[in-house]
């Protein structure tokens, strides 16, 4: 940046003018995640009878028209038109409130009031997304455990990060019959969500890991393999839903077609205006292995099963926050296909041998287990509001 660029963005940011009643809210995508949560819980307040509420999309807007609340718009962060273009650079630089929780909205002046809502507890240090945050007046967490993680990744004091629980959980807590694949009938869903590893239109791992999983998934080595997978879930009335990344090769999966074995794109969950954890009250059990979804899940007090053949690989690659692994992640620990076979077996026969371990884990990674979290962060916003 040019010292005369720096030097503009260095007087607006300090500039002391009025700022606008807007609210800009990012998630990705868009109209989900943790600002979703809180977003509904701004309208429940009624706070859009005083504010405007812009969410900022990479999106065509149009694909939002459906949504007609008081005082809501969508704005597209790469608009062409120079008039589109003027009308976003003046929401940004005039919002009295950031909200966002993926793709950064930096302030742009030190009197707008952000609340980052990151997009999970971390399990991993990533640091090189931490150092491109901005700055913010809150970050959130669910738990004292994970403070001094966050300072360090954001590199931001202790006393910004608050303990709120997280806005999405909320839905678990929440008694609704939301089912995904609803037209395919089983007696218990099993959903497994793997940490990215492999991209799809790469041959290098970025730094994940260099083991490569041809269906995305771990243990799972051969099409004999998952099709014997398939079969299993079929005879004990299961389906398998497997959420990937949405960089990852999905290729080889999608090719079988198989019939209790399916693959869920977050357009399905944009389609019908809800998020992953709308549906974990109906999910059985989980598979993971290094995403910060296992943190989320041990509020349902459900089986977790934990696919890490390549946990000694994967630790070379990514440092993790935890010192050690199996001490602080608890669940099945999977590492073959038979593993995983077993697990889905164990499942089926409500076997679960882990689930005190788990709920003490919960209680050192949740300080709220209440569906409250959006009410709290609201009620932050809504004291701001009234100074």
């Amino acid at each position: 940046m040019s010292k005369i660029k720096k030097l503009i963005k260095n007087i607006i940011y300090n500039a002391n003018y009025k700022l606008s009643n807007v609210i800009l809210l990012e998630s990705n995508p868009t109209f989900s995640d943790n600002t979703k949560y809180v977003y509904n819980e701004l309208l429940r307040r009624n706070i859009n009878e005083s504010y405007k509420i812009y969410w900022v999309t990479d999106n065509d807007i149009k694909k939002y028209s459906d949504i007609k609340e008081k005082n809501v718009y969508f704005v597209n962060r790469y608009e062409k038109k120079i008039i589109k273009k003027l009308k976003l650079f003046y929401l940004r630089i005039n919002a009295k409130f950031i909200i966002d929780s993926n793709n950064y909205i930096k302030k742009i002046n030190k009197n707008q009031f952000r609340i980052y809502l990151c997009h999970g507890m971390p399990m991993k240090l990533v640091m090189d997304y931490g150092k491109q945050s901005g700055d913010f007046d809150y970050i959130i967490s669910t738990s004292v455990f994970f403070n001094k993680y966050i300072s360090k990744i954001y590199n931001i004091e202790e006393r910004k990060v608050i303990v709120t629980g997280i806005p999405r959980n909320d839905a678990v807590f929440k008694k609704e019959e939301n089912i995904i694949f609803e037209e395919i009938q089983r007696d218990k869903t099993i959903i497994w969500m793997p940490t990215y590893r492999n991209h799809r239109n790469t041959d290098t791992y970025e730094g994940r890991t260099n083991i490569y999983f041809k269906y995305g998934i771990p243990c799972i080595e051969n099409e004999s393999q998952i099709k014997l997978l398939n079969d299993i879930l079929k005879q004990r009335k299961m389906l398998l839903i497997i959420k990937l990344h949405p960089v990852e090769d999905k290729k080889n999966i999608e090719d079988l077609n198989l019939s209790n074995i399916k693959i869920l794109e977050n357009e399905y969950l944009e389609k019908n205006r809800k998020t992953i954890y709308d549906y974990l009250n109906n999910i059985d059990a989980l598979i993971t292995d290094y995403s910060s979804i296992y943190y989320d899940f041990l509020l349902t007090k459900k089986m977790i099963g934990l696919a890490i053949p390549d946990l000694n690989e994967y630790i070379k690659h990514v440092p993790f926050c935890i010192e050690d692994y199996k001490q602080n992640i608890e669940g099945d620990y999977l590492y073959t296909f038979e593993d995983v076979a077993n697990f889905i077996i164990d499942v089926s026969n409500n076997k679960d041998e882990k689930k005190d371990k788990r709920v003490e884990l919960m209680n050192k990674y949740h300080k709220h287990i209440d569906g409250n979290s959006s009410k709290r962060i609201v009620d932050i916003i809504e004291k701001k509001m009234k100074e």
